[in-house]
């Protein structure tokens, strides 16, 4: 998988085919290989089969340059992602110690916890110790 990231990182000509599609027909593949993945049984899940996850790379990857201005004008300047990195595993875990699980309810809870915390850590935290750089640790003569 990160070999794949790799490489389509560093190739541009399949970055552009990849942007060419819109990405609404990449989920649509993508939901079909998943539910004929699943009715078959060759693998879903963390067992994605390799026809799935090449759609999903490319639905991601797709859906990340579609409108790059978007994020900007939602959050406003404002980084979440490596909160969300960091804390989304601990919120699902602990939503399934809790028995929280099996309902679009319990996965909209999870993203909004989750959305929540990621929040909190980068006022609270992340952009604080950003503004830190700037200040030297030693004056140089």
């Amino acid at each position: 998988m990160f070999m794949l990231g790799a490489y389509v990182s560093t190739n541009q000509a399949l970055q552009h085919k990849i942007l060419s599609i819109n990405p609404l027909i990449y989920l649509v593949l993508y939901a079909a290989s998943y539910a004929a993945a699943a009715y078959f049984g060759i693998g879903t899940g963390n067992g994605i089969n390799v026809v799935s996850y090449m759609l999903l790379s490319a639905l991601i990857f797709s859906l990340a340059h579609y409108k790059p201005g978007l994020s900007n004008s939602l959050l406003q300047g404002n980084d979440i992602s490596y909160g969300v990195y960091i804390y989304h595993m601990p919120i699902v875990n602990l939503f399934l110690y809790l028995g929280i699980l099996g309902s679009a309810w319990h996965f909209a809870g999870a993203l909004a916890l989750t959305f929540a915390v990621s929040l909190l850590s980068w006022f609270c935290i992340e952009k604080p110790a950003l503004k830190l750089k700037k200040m030297a640790l030693r004056n140089y003569n």
